[in-house]
């Protein structure tokens, strides 16, 4: 299968998203302090961006590996911000260079191993589904993308809560917040694209459904984040 224009299309939104997540990886392992940052939130983000590289893998197609990709390397960026929720959980979200935790540094490294070898293997074996014109039940591409879609749109709801209540944006970063939006709109204008060319409902309405609610749940994080930056002359990440 020739590599086609919606392809490329997918291609950027998937770059910008995992983009967006660099971001906050950035700041994350360079400032460390997780200050009113979720722990819920990044497991639920973890496990649904795990559920959307086994969907981007079972559509067999390249934009389906251009989402396992992505997904998997989103998923990667989110252990080491688990690592550092965790081990600052004593000190309110204050990183302190004496509370290194052996085992969880390890557990760390554990993870991204596990997570970058998935994502090796999917790749692998997806490539090799497309080239052969392998095809996957769409009863079964349906429970995969649609669970992995309503994980990841309601992983962001404990943060999105959290963050009106409090309206403390100190760990928040609004580069994250802004091509988090925009990589999401472009992904979920592919699926409703090849939705609408291939009439295939199955294989994409729960990601759409799904991914739409997780980029509005992102929309008043990124309000107050905006609001703080004017009013507090918060920095932007």
């Amino acid at each position: 299968m020739k590599l086609q224009p919606t392809d490329i299309f997918l291609l950027i939104g998937t770059c910008i998203l995992t983009i967006s997540f660099l971001f906050k990886w950035y700041q994350m392992t360079t400032r460390k302090h997780t200050i009113e940052v979720s722990l819920k939130s990044w497991i639920i983000m973890f496990i649904g961006r795990m559920f959307w590289c086994i969907y981007g893998f079972l559509l067999g197609t390249i934009g389906g590996i251009f989402i396992l990709i992505a997904q998997g390397l989103i998923a990667a960026m989110t252990v080491p911000i688990i690592y550092y929720i965790m081990r600052n959980e004593k000190t309110k979200g204050r990183y302190h260079k004496d509370h290194f935790r052996k085992e969880l540094f390890i557990f760390r490294i554990i993870m991204d191993f596990m997570v970058i070898s998935i994502i090796c293997i999917l790749t692998i074996y997806s490539h090799y589904f497309e080239r052969n014109n392998y095809t996957i039940p769409k009863e079964v591409i349906l429970i995969v993308g649609t669970i992995g879609a309503a994980i990841t749109a309601f992983a962001l709801m404990p943060q999105s809560l959290k963050t009106i209540k409090s309206r403390n944006t100190e760990s928040m970063s609004l580069p994250l917040q802004i091509t988090f939006i925009i990589g999401n709109a472009i992904i979920i204008s592919y699926l409703i694209y090849e939705l609408a060319m291939t009439h295939n409902t199955m294989n994409y309405i729960g990601s759409i459904f799904f991914g739409i609610i997780s980029t509005l749940v992102m929309v008043p994080i990124a309000v107050i984040k905006i609001n703080n930056i004017i009013k507090l002359k918060e920095p932007l990440h």
